[in-house]
């Protein structure tokens, strides 16, 4: 069957022409009807469907397949159907195929033969078996003289070289019946046969969007087939019923669109003359005024023609030029998709033909932004990286924006996302409605501000914040933030206030960068006088004098090898109570009790390239450690001994840049992974849901 829309299409369904084979397990007569119930609803279906063709061939073959599952429903025995069947759209120069169930077709290009499936695809389920419908999708070019064979899988066993010497440069009528040959008269196979040539004005009734559909009828003795004078695809069909024949031929237009872009700009060229010679006039007009051209419309003419012929020479010049270029990225870009998918173990090779096919999908893009056939291309070479990358995509959502100034840090707890704003010096709170949505539009809440008087205290330039929970000697959940002076507030989610305790700095205090907390103690990286300094917590507060943690630099007593703790830009402490520094070179130290411990990234292929922080998680059996490097776009997930275990990377989408922004990262494990990040002046949640 060959066919277009029987009513209104959906957007975009008015250039595609569908060719359906379909295959039930039944006898002709006995299954008609329900042969064209089945095709109705797929047709309907895929020409009313919105979207991508793929996506309209998947509705539309599931829509035939729960045709014949409400079918079944109500038969009995032999009654009960089953199909396979191969439908193919033809858009232009394209050809999309989508199978189900056991079906086979073939695309022959001047003299190469192309077999879909591939190889024997072993059970498949068929359409009306119920759940489970496996559709398989291929992609093609075709060009005059090629052919589309749709058929089933009696000629499964025949060789390419034999079905391509019976269909390839034979013509429509010739292959039908070199064809039935091969298959020995088998009554039960039906086969349509295609042939693509070059576009011409359509045969009367066969207009684009003409309905022509073919039903099983019963088999004559007499063969019928006649070609259109130049048809841009000659379709016919055969129920092979030991030697009588039935073939029936439909035609089909190809719409240029260079060809139509010049015709609206020659249409638009010629309504302007129109409009110089005073446009339009009756026949009785005409005799009056025929007094001539004046001298002034004379010369004019006698100039501007000749420039408006030469624009429309330039611009079928590089109209012309422009879709051949295309055209030619489009072959390649085939080809290096198909030379990916048959690299097989050479990891090597399939990298290298995946990313030629971006960068011809990103040349294609620019010539034509959006074209659905290109972004598939560019889809495809991009999930195949990422299996060999071994990156899992992450869905992005906004929190919190900072039109005006960058949030530099953050801490997330109980539904709540506190998040530092180092350019105007405020910590803000937002509430969320769930762990991926914010609640409501209420605007953020300030909870801590530069020069904000807290108790005898002024708050000066803020550094960092942290998740200080209670402990002994702190007795409720808060969330502290150090300013550059020394000087820890600590704000109390459940009082919606705010405390202060100044720290007694030791007098080599001088650049604090990050803070951590474990236990009762509060860990200051100070990459100024190169020292990481610990707090002691006593009575609610930190009166006590602070001292240095004392770090051994190295294990084998080389200077060259000492850690410079002025070079660290991040800090961070796991459970049990193994303290990490993130030097800005990529590089993570590990000490326990001030030794230094063996930590050093392993199976992660792409290093570090420009990292901004580190979170150790605090839950599940085995807690894990996370890297922010912005350089490379990704979040590396890690075991706290450094073994490389996934890395993520966001969705293509409106955010999809900000993980090559971020600045601070908080990571939930569990029940569901949920890493909040802040960065571009955002704050966001990445989900893999």
């Amino acid at each position: 069957m060959a066919t277009g829309p029987r009513e209104k299409p959906a957007r975009g369904r008015i250039r595609d022409t569908l060719f359906v084979n379909l295959a039930l397990n039944g006898e002709e007569a006995s299954t008609a009807a329900l042969y064209r119930g089945v095709t109705d609803a797929l047709v309907d279906a895929y020409y009313l469907s919105g979207g991508s063709v793929t996506a309209a061939l998947r509705q539309a073959i599931q829509a035939a397949s729960e045709h014949l599952v409400r079918h079944n429903a109500r038969a009995e025995g032999v009654e009960k159907q089953q199909a396979g069947v191969t439908c193919a759209v033809l858009r232009d120069e394209e050809v999309f195929v989508a199978q189900a169930g056991q079906t086979l077709a073939f695309v022959g290009h001047q003299g190469r033969l192309e077999r879909l499936p591939p190889r024997p695809s072993g059970y498949v389920t068929p359409l009306g078996a119920g759940n489970g419908l496996d559709t398989r999708f291929y992609h093609s070019w075709v060009h005059p003289g090629d052919v589309l064979l749709l058929a089933e899988p009696a000629l499964e066993e025949q060789s390419d070289e034999t079905i391509g010497g019976a269909i390839i440069y034979e013509g429509v009528a010739s292959g039908i019946n070199k064809l039935s040959k091969l298959l020995n008269g088998d009554g039960n196979t039906r086969l349509m046969l295609v042939e693509f040539a070059a576009a011409t004005v359509p045969a009367p009734g066969n207009e684009p969007g003409s309905v022509g559909t073919q039903e099983p009828e019963p088999a004559t003795e007499t063969s019928r087939y006649s070609a259109p004078a130049a048809p841009t695809s000659a379709a016919g069909t055969r129920k092979l019923r030991n030697v009588s024949v039935d073939v029936r031929d439909g035609v089909r237009r190809v719409a240029a669109g260079a060809a139509s872009g010049l015709a609206r700009l020659t249409r638009g060229l010629g309504e302007m003359i129109e409009r110089l010679f005073g446009g339009r006039v009756t026949e009785e007009q005409a005799v009056k005024n025929d007094q001539g051209l004046s001298p002034a419309v004379m010369a004019v003419t006698a100039v501007v023609i000749p420039v408006l012929v030469a624009l429309v020479a330039v611009g079928v010049y590089l109209q012309r030029g422009q879709v051949a270029h295309f055209n030619d990225l489009l072959l390649q870009l085939e080809r290096e998709s198909r030379l990916a998918q048959a690299a097989g173990a050479d990891a090597a090779a399939e990298r290298a033909h995946w990313e030629q096919t971006l960068l011809l999908s990103d040349a294609a893009l620019h010539l034509r932004p959006s074209h659905e056939t290109v972004q598939q291309f560019r889809e495809q070479a991009g999930d195949a990286l990422d299996v060999l990358d071994e990156v899992t995509r992450l869905t992005v959502r906004p929190l919190l924006d900072y039109p005006q100034g960058g949030a530099a840090a953050l801490t997330v707890q109980s539904l709540a996302v506190y998040a530092l704003d180092t350019d105007y010096g405020r910590v803000h709170k937002r509430l969320l409605e769930s762990e991926l949505q914010p609640a409501g539009d209420a605007e953020p809440e300030t909870v801590l501000f530069v020069s904000q008087a807290v108790g005898a205290e002024v708050v000066g330039e803020l550094v960092d914040l942290t998740w200080f929970p209670r402990s002994g000697e702190i007795r409720e959940d808060t969330v502290a933030v150090l300013d550059s002076t020394g000087l820890l507030v600590r704000y109390r989610p459940a009082w919606g206030d705010a405390i202060a305790s100044r720290l007694a700095t030791p007098p080599e205090w001088n650049v604090p960068r990050a803070i951590a907390v474990y236990g009762d103690g509060l860990y200051v990286l100070d990459t100024g006088a190169g020292q990481v300094w610990r707090f002691d917590a006593r009575d609610g507060g930190f009166s006590e004098p602070g001292e240095a943690y004392s770090i051994e630099s190295n294990e084998d007593g080389d200077p060259s090898n000492d850690v410079d703790l002025r070079q660290m830009i991040d800090m961070a402490i796991d459970r049990d109570g193994h303290l990490f520094l993130l030097g800005s070179d990529g590089v993570v130290y590990k000490f326990f009790g001030g030794k230094r411990k063996p930590f050093s990234f392993s199976e992660l292929e792409e290093p570090l390239v420009a990292p901004t922080a580190i979170f150790c998680s605090l839950t599940g059996l085995n807690p894990l450690f996370y890297v922010a490097d912005p350089g490379s776009g990704r979040i590396v997930q890690t075991t706290q001994q450094g073994l490389f275990l996934a890395q993520y990377r966001p969705r293509p989408g409106d955010l999809a840049d900000h993980f090559s922004q971020t600045e601070d990262l908080y990571v939930q494990e569990t029940p569901l992974l949920r890493i909040y990040f802040v960065g571009g002046g955002k704050v966001a949640v990445a989900s893999l849901d």
